[in-house]
Parts: structure tokens; C-alpha cells; sequence
């Protein structure tokens, strides 16, 4: 899954893998977020208007487990990735009508 702005932008990357996938393929897919955030943060370094769209993000879904990470420029050029959130998917309608709202302020303050 590629995330993108209205105008195109490519911001992040994501993938999900079903229940029971073996860990050497979610490791792949792991690693395979991290190279799509780099070529996208590459993309976005040519049309970047200010420091603070030296960004992109992640999303990896796995079974019922969900992880939100970002991949930052630093201005001396050093690039750092982590996670910024990390749980499971809403399984009743109580848990899933805060999701939208959780996911956006993990992201927010990032």
C-alpha cells in the first residue's frame, strides 16, 4: 500500500500480512517498509518547501498487530527510524471508534 497527498506525494509506505505468516517473511516486509520510506523521503527531498517534510511513514499490519513508524532526515543528513506506535487492532465497536483518533495523534506528534 502506498500512501500519498492529494497532489501525489508519496508520504509512506505499508504493508499487511495475514495471520500466521511465517517471521521470516514479516521480517522481509519489515525491511521492505524501511527501503520504500527511503526512496519516498528521496522523492520528497526535491520538492521539500521546509525541514519538516523530511518524512515518511509506515505502516505494517500483522494479524491483529499494528505498527506506525517514521523515517526522519536529520539536516546533517543522518537518517532515523522508529516506531512510534505499536498494538493491536480494535476487535469491538467500543475499541474501534477511537482508533481514527489514535492513530492521527501518534502520528501528529511526529
Amino acid at each position: 500500500m502506498i500512501i500519498i497527498t492529494e497532489d501525489g506525494t508519496e508520504i509512506g509506505t505499508g504493508e499487511i500480512k495475514p495471520f500466521k505468516t511465517c517471521e521470516q517473511l514479516i521480517e522481509i516486509d519489515r525491511s521492505r517498509i524501511v527501503e520504500s520510506c527511503k526512496r519516498q523521503l528521496h522523492q520528497r527531498l526535491i520538492n521539500a518547501r521546509s525541514t519538516k517534510e523530511l518524512s515518511t511513514y509506515g505502516i505494517f499490519i500483522n494479524g491483529e498487530q499494528i505498527q506506525l513508524s517514521v523515517l526522519r532526515l536529520s539536516s546533517e543528513g543522518e537518517y532515523t527510524y522508529y516506531i512510534v506506535y505499536d498494538s493491536f487492532l480494535p476487535t469491538t465497536k467500543e475499541t474501534y471508534a477511537f482508533m481514527n483518533k489514535c492513530l492521527k495523534l501518534h502520528l501528529h506528534r511526529h
